[in-house]
C-alpha cells in the first residue's frame, strides 16, 4: 500500500520499482582460468578504481546485474585468485599469446604457451612432468590422502594440533579429494569453519576476505597455504 496515496487520497500508477528475485538467477561461471582469459580477450572485464571488477556480457543492463551478481557469489570468496587470473591473462592478451593448454587451479595452474613452455599462476616460466596433470584432485584420487597428509599438513590452534584429512562425505560423492580439518587426537571439532578462520587470520586474511566463503572453501585454503 502506498502510505501517500492512501493519505492524500490520491491514485496509485504502475511506477513501481520492479524486484530481481535473485534467488533464480543461472550462475554461467565456471569459476576457472579458461573463463577468466576468455573474459579479458573478449574485453568484457574492466578494472573499477577501487579495485572491484566490472563485468559486461550483454547489452542489456538487467542481465548484466544478474551476471554481475553470479560472478561475485562464484570469485567473491577468491579475489587474491581473480586477480592474479586477470593479471596473467592481461599479460597473455596484450602479449598476442594464446594458451595451448591450461591445467590445474589456483596455485597450481600452469599455462602452455609457446614452445612447449608453462607459466604458472604469477606468469612465471616453470618447469613441469611430461605427465600430464589435467586437477591435482584426480592425481589423488587412488592414494589414501588421510595417512599422507596426517604428518605434513598440521597446524596448531590455541594449543589444540590439527591436520588435513580427505572429507569422507563430500569424497564419496564425486570421488575426488576435498581438504578438511580434522584433530591429531581424534576428538570432534564442533565448527570447522571458525578454526580454518582463525588459521588464515593468522596468515594474513581480514574479515572482508571472509565474505561468501563457506566451510569447504575455506578448509581448501588452509590445505593450499600449508602445501605452498
Amino acid at each position: 500500500m502506498n502510505k501517500l496515496a492512501e493519505r492524500y487520497g490520491l491514485q496509485t500508477n504502475e511506477n513501481t520499482i520492479k524486484e530481481i528475485d535473485l534467488s533464480k538467477v543461472e550462475n554461467p561461471f565456471k569459476g576457472n582460468f579458461q573463463e577468466i582469459y576468455e573474459l579479458v580477450r573478449d574485453g568484457k572485464v574492466k578494472k573499477l578504481s577501487n579495485g572491484g571488477i566490472s563485468v559486461t556480457m550483454t547489452n542489456d543492463i538487467e542481465e548484466d546485474n544478474k551476471l554481475g551478481y553470479a560472478f561475485q557469489r562464484t570469485y567473491g570468496c577468491r579475489a587474491y585468485e581473480l586477480m592474479k587470473y586477470l593479471d596473467l591473462a592481461e599479460m597473455l592478451v596484450t602479449s598476442g599469446i594464446i594458451p595451448q593448454e591450461i591445467t590445474g587451479e589456483g596455485r597450481n595452474l600452469q599455462v602452455k604457451i609457446l614452445n612447449d613452455k608453462y607459466l604458472n599462476i604469477d606468469g612465471d616460466e616453470i618447469e613441469v612432468e611430461h605427465l600430464k596433470v589435467e586437477d591435482e584432485d584426480e592425481v589423488r584420487e587412488d592414494c589414501d590422502c588421510e595417512e599422507d597428509l596426517t604428518e605434513d599438513y598440521t597446524f596448531t590452534i590455541e594449543g589444540v594440533v590439527y591436520k588435513i584429512v580427505n572429507n569422507p562425505v563430500t569424497s564419496e560423492r564425486d570421488g575426488r579429494y576435498h581438504p578438511m580439518i580434522a584433530r591429531v587426537d581424534g576428538e570432534t571439532i564442533s565448527n570447522r569453519k571458525e578454526i580454518a578462520r582463525q588459521y588464515l587470520r593468522e596468515h594474513g586474511w581480514t574479515d572482508d576476505d571472509f565474505d561468501g566463503c563457506n566451510t569447504g572453501t575455506l578448509e581448501r585454503y588452509v590445505y593450499e597455504d600449508l602445501s605452498e
